[in-house]
Parts: structure tokens; C-alpha cells; sequence
């Protein structure tokens, strides 16, 4: 699937896009995954009084759009990939279901990164995955957040920049794909074509801890949005600049970017695990069972639980910083 013209397109322009890629299909495990996700927060809310209708007939998108309205609140954290970087807790929600891995470890992914980094793959634990219900139903969806990016608009940033200068030299390459069509007016990616060939910009932490480029600092060039069907993916080097619209349509996004790096590579975030996908150097070192990868987070979990991390574990920009004023 990446043929020479598509590693050039990447190389000139920092990303590409390879359409159909993954097939409706290959999503059946992990949408079913999530509606089960969802019926266990469903009858735990039920039981603290804090739902009256868990809309149990609708499928996924709609049961969780339906809900959004009724609570105003998100569930971002019950169905991503990964811990936050702080206030981590015993009982942290994360979204550990074998069909992930399945995803994670999906033969035409590695294929498709095995082209761009080499054959000696790990999975980063840089990876999230967004359900993002349109903006207008969640007003006041608690915007201190400091993962609100998962449910509302993410800033311009450039993935090199949100993790550790130890990760400077790693070829990370993000694969991003989205689970249902994502139109511009769902809030899909847009992208600074050609901006991964200049250095690495400031990012300015907020009151929250959200990294962002300072507009000032981004390059004079018009943004390209862009919109993508279900199974389309979407492949970004390390320093590309780009950033997601709000959803202002009247579906749910629902989006995975997971992170890859060469097996050993530094990921720039050490505190969370990696783990390698496929070695033909190592064979035996590829983790191949959905249980050890969770509970290499779940381990996590409760090694950080009741922790307080210095910020340089997660980045290296200051607040202060010129640029930042």
C-alpha cells in the first residue's frame, strides 16, 4: 500500500494519506468492545443515581452521543489507550480490550510503518483514542481538563513536541484513522503541509498542562484540512504541525492516533510501557498476548497511582518561556 510515490508525497509534505487501508471489518471487534465499555459505565452510573435512561437500544455512537446530552459530560477517559499524566489513580479508567491490540498490532498497519521506519517495530505508548461528541451538547464539560483535547478541538502542535528531548532522534510516525467518516465539519485533522521540515517549535503549557504552538510561531501557510472515510489512514511525521476543528457537525468522531517507533527507540515517555510488535532480528521478543499488554498499563497504573510526576517526565517547555509570553 505505500508505493514510492506515496513515501515521496510523505517526504516532501510531511504526511500522506493511504485510503482504505483498514475495511469496516476490521473494526467490528473494537466498536463491540466499546458497546460492552459502555454498558458497564452505564449500570455503574445507573447505580450512583446519576442516569435514568442508559438508552441500552441504541448502538454505540448514538447511545453515546444521546448520553453527552443528557449529562453534558464526556467519557473520554473509559475508551482511550493511554493514562493522563497526572492525578493517576488506582482505579484510572483505560480502555484495555483485546480488540485494541488487535488493532494496535494489525498486519496492514505494520506493513505501512514497517515502510517508513524499518522492520523492528514498537508500539509507543504516545497513543490516544478520541470520541469527540459535536461541541454544542457538551458546553460545560469541564474545560480544566488537561486532556480536554480528546473530547474538544486539539491545538497545533507537533508530536515531536509533546513528548521528551530524549525522544528527539526516535522516527516516530503517527498513524491516525478514524473509526467513522470524518468530514471537516466533524472536526477532522488539518495540517501545515511541509512544516515538518523545519525545527522543532515552542510549545506553551497552559494553566492545565496542554501543549500548543503559539499562533505567532506557526508557519504563514494556509492549513489543509483533511477529511477522511472510515479505514482511511492517515500517516504524519514526527514534526508536522497540525491540529483537529471542533465537531460542529451532528455525529460523534471517533478516532484512533496511535504512535510507532524503531523496537528500542527512546519513546519519550518512559513512565508509560512499549512494547514490540515485529522484530525479524528478535522474533522472540514480540509481545503477541492482549493480556500482558494490559497489564503492562495496569502495572503502570498502580506504580503512578497517588504519585505526583515532575512535568520533565512528560515535556521539556516551561510556561514562562519567551515564547510563551
Amino acid at each position: 500500500m505505500i508505493t514510492q510515490q506515496t513515501r515521496a508525497h510523505f517526504s516532501r509534505e510531511g504526511y500522506c494519506l493511504v485510503e482504505g487501508l483498514l475495511q469496516p471489518r476490521d473494526f467490528e471487534p473494537v466498536i463491540a468492545d466499546s458497546e460492552a465499555a459502555l454498558d458497564d459505565l452505564c449500570r455503574r452510573m445507573r447505580a450512583r443515581g446519576e442516569l435514568k435512561n442508559d438508552h441500552a437500544n441504541l448502538p454505540f455512537a448514538a447511545r453515546y452521543l444521546q448520553l453527552s446530552r443528557d449529562t453534558g459530560a464526556v467519557f473520554a477517559q473509559h475508551f482511550t489507550i493511554a493514562l493522563p499524566q497526572r492525578e493517576v489513580r488506582a482505579d484510572t479508567p483505560i480502555f484495555l480490550a483485546p480488540s485494541v491490540f488487535g488493532l494496535l498490532t494489525h498486519p496492514r498497519i505494520l506493513d505501512a510503518v514497517e515502510a517508513f521506519i524499518g522492520a523492528e517495530i514498537a508500539v509507543s505508548p504516545v497513543g490516544n483514542v478520541r470520541i469527540k461528541p459535536p461541541e454544542r451538547i457538551i458546553p460545560n464539560a469541564d474545560e480544566r481538563d488537561a486532556r480536554r483535547g480528546l473530547f474538544r478541538a486539539t491545538p497545533w502542535h507537533q508530536d515531536n513536541g509533546v513528548v521528551t528531548a530524549a525522544a528527539d532522534a526516535t522516527p516516530m510516525i503517527t498513524v491516525w484513522f478514524s473509526i467513522a467518516d470524518t468530514p471537516v465539519e466533524a472536526g477532522c485533522l488539518q495540517v501545515i503541509p511541509g512544516s515538518h521540515r523545519a525545527d522543532l517549535l515552542c510549545h506553551c503549557p497552559d494553566e492545565n498542562g496542554e501543549l500548543s504552538i503559539p499562533g505567532r510561531l506557526l508557519p504563514a501557510q494556509k492549513p489543509l484540512p483533511l477529511p477522511v472515510r472510515a479505514g482511511d489512514v492517515l500517516f504524519l511525521h514526527r514534526r508536522l504541525c497540525h491540529a483537529a476543528l471542533p465537531n460542529v457537525g451532528d455525529t460523534l468522531r471517533w478516532s484512533y492516533d496511535l504512535r510507532y517507533i524503531p523496537a528500542g527507540a527512546n519513546s519519550g515517555r518512559e513512565l508509560f510501557p512499549t512494547f514490540v510488535a515485529r522484530s525479524r532480528a528478535e522474533p522472540d521478543s514480540v509481545l503477541t498476548s492482549p493480556r500482558a499488554w494490559a497489564q503492562m498499563w495496569l502495572d503502570a497504573r498502580a506504580k503512578l497511582a497517588g504519585q505526583a510526576t515532575p512535568t520533565r517526565h512528560w515535556n521539556r517547555w516551561r510556561a514562562d518561556a519567551a515564547a510563551c509570553a
